[in-house]
Order: C-alpha cells, then sequence, then structure tokens
C-alpha cells in the first residue's frame, strides 16, 4: 500500500510542479471543434470536446472542459485554447473558450 501511496503522490508532484513552476509563455491555439461527448459516471458527469492536434502531435486532442462550455459550443466553432510548455516538458492547457471575446475558463493541471 506505501508504494501505490508514493507512486500516486509521486505523479500528483509531478503533475504539480509541471505547471506551477511553469514559466514559459501562453501560446494560443485556434482549433475548430470536431466533435464533443459527455460521460456519465455513478456521482458525475465529464465533458470532452475534440480539436484536431496542433504542433508535432498527429490526429486529435481530448479537451476536458466544463459543462457551461460544452453546453456552449457546437462542431464545427472555433475555440482558443492557451497552453503553457510546462516546467517538466509536458504541455498543459491553461484555459480555454469559445471566441477571444469570451471570458477564459481557466483550467487546473489540464495537461495534453
Amino acid at each position: 500500500a506505501a508504494l501505490i501511496s508514493f507512486s500516486a503522490a509521486g505523479t500528483g508532484g509531478f503533475i504539480f510542479s509541471n505547471g506551477y513552476l511553469d514559466a514559459s509563455p501562453e501560446v494560443a491555439h485556434t482549433a475548430t471543434v470536431l466533435r464533443k461527448t459527455e460521460v456519465t459516471g455513478d456521482k458525475s458527469t465529464s465533458y470532452y470536446v475534440f480539436v484536431p492536434a496542433w504542433g508535432d502531435r498527429e490526429g486529435e486532442l481530448k479537451i476536458s472542459v466544463n459543462s457551461h462550455f460544452y453546453n456552449s459550443v457546437r462542431e464545427g466553432d472555433a475555440i482558443v485554447v492557451a497552453t503553457k510548455a510546462g516546467y517538466r516538458g509536458v504541455e498543459w492547457i491553461v484555459s480555454y473558450a469559445k471566441t477571444e471575446t469570451e471570458e477564459p475558463a481557466r483550467v487546473s493541471g489540464g495537461e495534453l
């Protein structure tokens, strides 16, 4: 049990330090919503939008979003996703918005 707890704590520390210690500039990516999906569990529902990958990535990216944002976008809508490079080299999502005029939704540790 101690090994599992240590492993979980190590993963949490990695994710936390990747964002908290990241001094890189934000980069805005404009993307088109390809599709969206919601996943309902026993006690909660998770919401996702899928956008084309940017940079060196191929395929599409699955982005976890809040219910308000999920309900406000449709397939084909343009969104802006702000990311940072990550202290540990793992790009992470800082915020996302439907348009540049909408107040961005801030994300806590949104790893890609």
